[in-house]
This record gives structure tokens, sequence and C-alpha cells, in this order.
């Protein structure tokens, strides 16, 4: 078995059906596996799974994402691992390009696409290592900081998004996998991080394309604000230290309050004031969590 797909799944029931056909034609005649790792969805979507993948997994509640992709992880039997998310659509033999990429080049540990939106356009798909002064370029500018977007052939970079990320499985368990304390975001560059501090490197392949859809997590956007927060402020308290993760934990308050207070009006407004308001206490509190 040369690849493992997993996929968590949480309340991704419309999703399914194209996700996983897009796999299969991706990886064409590679040998593949896929299993789906479902954080207790309250809808249709492990019954939408069941005739679809070799192996699903059934959580009773919602473990999060770097859990649930580390319980798919256990079962995979392929060489390398590619985590995608239901909302992400590989294109053409994207998967495969990515797969054999790693082949050919035994110092890369993970390598992601091109990531585009339905329309074409480019999505930001990694960046350079975060940095104090890359957090404060976005909060100042609002700029994508230290987010990356590639045409080159290869992009060695900081991290890889992990909405379409093929690794090394050796690699990958070398480093300790997905760090569970990350619920939901963070966990792409914390594990990047780790990867590059063991002297890997981590590519983007424009030869790889992927359509990144957004908005497949089926959560509360309110929720999902909050745990954007937390996982940056345990990013930065794990990988900083005390001073220097403080200081780029404020450019990450300072930036979001300034968001928030765009008159945008309507429901759209108020999700953001109340995800700014409380998450600027879980950013500390993720820093703090950290050991900083």
């Amino acid at each position: 078995m040369r690849v493992s797909v997993v996929i968590v799944t949480y309340r991704s029931k419309g999703d399914i059906a194209e996700c996983i056909a897009s796999v299969r034609r991706s990886l064409g005649n590679v040998s593949h596996e896929i299993i789906a790792v479902d954080n207790g969805s309250d809808d249709e979507t492990a019954a939408a799974l069941c005739d679809r993948v070799d192996h699903l997994v059934r959580n009773p509640t919602n473990f999060g994402f770097a859990r649930a992709a580390n319980q798919g992880v256990t079962l995979a039997a392929g060489r390398f691992v590619v985590f995608l998310n239901p909302d992400a659509r590989p294109r053409g033999p994207c998967l495969a390009v990515l797969v054999r990429w790693l082949e050919k080049n035994p110092g890369v540990a993970a390598a992601g696409p091109v990531l585009l939106e339905k329309n074409g356009t480019l999505q930001w798909n990694g960046g350079l290592a975060p940095s104090v002064r890359g957090a404060w370029a976005a909060a100042v500018s609002w700029s994508k900081g230290y987010r990356l977007v590639s045409r080159k052939e290869r992009t060695s970079v900081g991290w890889l998004l992990g909405a379409c990320l093929v690794v090394r499985k050796g690699a990958f368990r070398s480093v300790g996998g997905f760090d569970d304390g990350f619920f939901f975001y963070g966990e792409d560059k914390d594990l990047c991080a780790r990867l590059r501090n063991a002297a890997w490197s981590c590519d983007v392949v424009s030869a790889a394309q992927c359509e990144h859809r957004g908005g497949g997590s089926g959560g509360d956007p309110e929720l999902l604000g909050s745990y954007f927060y937390r996982a940056q402020g345990r990013f930065f308290g794990i990988h900083m230290g005390p001073v220097r993760s403080r200081a780029a934990l404020l450019a990450v308050v300072v930036s979001a309050g300034l968001r928030s207070c765009i008159p945008t009006g309507g429901r759209r407004q108020r999700h953001a004031r109340r995800a700014f308001h409380r998450g600027r206490r879980l950013a500390w509190s993720g820093a703090e969590e950290a050991g900083t």
C-alpha cells in the first residue's frame, strides 16, 4: 500500500460523495485506502461514508481535528498519508503528483498543492515560519503577513495548510504526529515546525492543484473564531518562548479587534465582535497552556 487518505468529518454529509470521488480520480492506479474519522456528526455524515471508505471510525463526540487525524493514522497501511478536508477537491492527478514528489525528494517530509477557489482564484496555501515581525505586519497592514501563495515549481515553506497535505508516515510518527492540544486550527503549522526542526523540508508543489471551498467543517462561525485565537496562542507559546509569543499574540489581538470594528453590519459583524472578545482571552490562555 502506497497511500492512506485520512478524512476527518463533522457535519459534512453534503461533501462526502464528491470529495471521495475526487480522491479516487486523483490517485488513479496508485494503490490506496481511504480512512474516514467522523467526529460525532449529528446528521447523516457517517451513513454517507459507510459504503464509500475502507475504514470508518465513529467518535462519540467532536474530538477535534488533530486527535481525530491521529486516530486515522493509527489505521494507515500506506507509506504516505494524505490529510484531506471534506471540502477539498484535488484536481487532476494532484495527489499522485504530491506522492511522486515525496518519493523523488527524500529530504521532504510534507508536500502540499497550490490551493484554488472554485473559480480558479489562488488561495494562500502555506507560509514562512511564523514570527513576531510577520504577526505585526499582518496586524498593521491587514496583509497576509507570513502567508504565501506560490506558482514556482517548488517552494520550501515554513508551514503548509492542512486542507490538502501529504506526509511521509515515518516522518509524521517520528515527531509525534499532530499535537492534539490543538482542537481546530494551528495543528498544521505546529506539525511543519516540528518537522523542520528535525531537518525535514515542507514543500509547495505547483504541478499539483486542489480546489478548497471552505466551510466544510459545519461549525459555528463564532466558535471557529474562538478556536483560531486559542490555537494561535498555543502555537506562539510553544514555538516562540515567553517574550516573543506575547509580542506576537498582542499583534493578533490588535488585528482582530480592528477587524471586529469594521462596519460590515448585521450578523457577520456581531459574530466577529463576539469571537474577538471571547478569542482574546482564549489566545492568552492557549499560550499559558503551552507553558509560557
